[in-house]
């Protein structure tokens, strides 16, 4: 049973195990092409996201080989993540496009809000020159006026609506990912729910990603309220810090390393991924993500988690040693995938908690991880 990387050309695979991404998730990512037929990132590039209460990920000037957050306004950060899935998409040839809220300003030479990579536009397919044209429109890129989210979101949804049963037909869906800040200043709550319903009760193919940026309440119960009453799969996301901290209150014992944040952002559809963030993960979903992690083949010969739990922790630890550490983006330096002592011993959750509430020394980091000082 062994996975392989068919249909990622060396450069590719070059490209993502440069960014930290596990063998097994590549295997996964790849096989993922069979099933989207397109991503599609719809970016907020209003005046807001110009507020500095980002964080951007910066190598140290004291060690160039290590990494800290940095502050950064919101636009940054979102440029950081949307340059991230520019790349990862040409790396694995998946057809993406990338459509602005506001038009394109300073140079940015945009048709019509969008750009896109291996569309084969004109029956071309040049996947480099795609991308490295789509990262210097980013890069020149500014954010302005408002946020027209209810316009921008239904217009997409009716253009997939239209190509809904040639994607049926080919049992494929397309993967929407909504950057964004705030909530829509084109439309009340009430009127984009009741259009979300009618476009979607036709069983839309489609997965829906929210990757928010911003932590203001409202915009983020706005998100998870939608969530709620429409009948499809939608997930909030957080920035990269802020879903590691989630994770960590309810599985304490991995390092959520950013090649997992980037999966979950492009709507990568894994149970397991999903579930990290709901509660303490199954042994099934234990063993799924170890399968990501470490690779089918690795794990074949593994015991059941359920049967010999002990055991397989063992062969995990086992596989560990051979695997880089990954970058942990709580406590701010690399560690194993999985603390193999903090599984056997659950117990020992809350003392983590305070190692890394003593380490950060921030009450704010007390509050979140539920904490008592």
């Amino acid at each position: 049973m062994m996975t392989s990387t068919k249909g990622l050309d060396p450069k590719g695979l070059t490209y993502l195990e440069g960014e930290g991404f596990p063998r097994g998730l590549i295997d996964a990512m790849v096989a993922l092409k069979k099933d989207c037929a397109e991503q599609i990132f719809v970016i907020d590039n209003s005046e807001p996201m110009n507020q500095p209460d980002g964080h951007i990920l910066s190598k140290t000037k004291s060690d160039g080989n290590k990494l800290c957050f940095e502050k950064a306004t919101r636009w940054e950060e979102l440029k950081m993540c949307v340059k991230s899935h520019i790349q990862i998409a040409g790396a694995l040839k998946i057809p993406a496009s990338f459509r602005l809220l506001n038009t394109a300003t300073d140079g940015a030479h945009v048709d019509g809000q969008e750009f896109s990579i291996g569309q084969g536009k004109g029956g071309v397919y040049d996947v480099d020159t795609e991308v490295q044209t789509a990262l210097e429109i980013m890069d020149k890129i500014k954010p302005h006026s408002r946020s027209p989210l209810t316009k921008s979101i239904l217009q997409l949804l009716r253009d997939i609506e239209s190509r809904k049963e040639e994607l049926k037909k080919r049992g494929k869906h397309v993967s929407v990912v909504l950057c964004t800040d705030g909530v829509p200043s084109d439309s009340t709550r009430e009127f984009l729910v009741d259009q979300l319903k009618k476009i979607l009760g036709e069983s839309l193919p489609v997965h829906m990603v929210v990757r928010l940026c911003t932590d203001e309440p409202s915009v983020v119960d706005f998100y998870n309220d939608l969530d709620k009453d429409l009948n499809i799969r939608l997930d909030v996301l957080d920035d990269f810090q802020g879903e590691a901290l989630e994770i960590c209150k309810i599985n304490p014992w991995l390092t959520y390393s950013l090649p997992l944040h980037r999966a979950r952002e492009m709507g990568f559809n894994s149970p397991c991924l999903d579930n990290l963030d709901e509660g303490p993960l199954s042994k099934t979903d234990q063993k799924e993500l170890c399968d990501l992690l470490f690779g089918k083949d690795k794990m074949y010969l593994s015991p059941s988690p359920e049967l010999d739990p002990e055991g397989f922790l063992d062969h995990v630890k086992t596989l560990q040693q051979d695997q880089t550490e990954q970058w942990d983006p709580i406590m701010e330096e690399t560690k194993p995938w999985i603390d193999v002592d903090l599984v056997k011993n659950p117990k020992e959750k809350m003392a983590k908690m305070r190692r890394i509430t003593q380490k950060k020394k921030g009450k704010w980091f007390a509050g979140v991880l539920g904490i008592k000082r």
